[in-house]
């Protein structure tokens, strides 16, 4: 049958979201504590808890052709602990009971200082 959303309980869940190869500028501009928010319609979709960061690497070729993979001087893969509640249902989980959380999508989102496309690694329920 169909569930009312207004039955659905809300729980505390957390995700990541990992940003790829952006500038140092662009990593200082998160800070923990900062509300992401989606551009599409400006609804908050969590806080952020963790910001990791890694140097960004991509692969390319050696004088001998062999392909590895090596840092890119100057980016760095940003991974983001975001913390939100949400709801569930049928295997789906919402935020604001409307957004919904994918992994693997790539979401156009901000915080109140930079705008970034961002892909969720994982949701932990």
């Amino acid at each position: 049958g169909h569930t009312d959303a207004s039955d659905m309980e809300s729980k505390k869940i957390t995700y990541t979201v990992e940003i790829q190869s952006i500038r140092q500028s662009s990593v200082d501009s998160f800070k923990t504590g900062d509300w992401l928010y989606l551009d599409s319609n400006g609804d908050a979709i969590g806080q952020i808890t963790a910001c990791d960061v890694k140097p960004a690497e991509t692969a390319f070729s050696t004088d001998d052709g062999r392909w590895v993979n090596g840092a890119v001087e100057g980016k760095y893969d940003l991974y983001l602990t975001v913390k939100a509640d949400a709801t569930e249902n049928d295997g789906h989980v919402y935020v604001n009971r409307i957004d919904e959380l994918n992994v693997n999508s790539d979401i156009k989102m901000c915080t109140k200082y930079v705008e970034f496309t961002g892909t969720i690694t994982e949701l932990n329920r």
